[in-house]
């Protein structure tokens, strides 16, 4: 998860790994994390991984560089690893 985001993507920001909690009794000494609730953007990284990520990312940057109707809220984006080949980078819009 990227948070705490210093300005934006040129600025500092904190980077958390995680995982999902089902049942949180059986969990000690680990720092929580929440996922803000809003409206995301997400761009599909298909193939083995960190290629496909890192190409995910390349085009989100690219994405955002250009005018866009959407804004970053840089305020919660994460990474979802759904399969060896597939995952997901959720940005955060306004």
């Amino acid at each position: 998860m990227y948070h705490h985001y210093e300005s934006d993507s040129s600025g500092y920001y904190t980077v958390t790994a995680g995982i999902e909690i089902v049942n949180e009794s059986n969990v000690m000494n680990l720092d929580r994390v929440t996922i803000k609730a809003g409206n995301y953007l997400v761009f599909e990284a298909i193939g083995p991984n960190p290629s496909a990520i890192i190409n995910a990312w390349q085009i989100i940057w690219s994405y955002f560089n250009k005018k866009s109707i959407y804004e970053r809220t840089y305020l919660t984006e994460f990474e979802l690893y759904k399969k060896p080949h597939e995952s997901a980078v959720y940005i955060g819009i306004k």
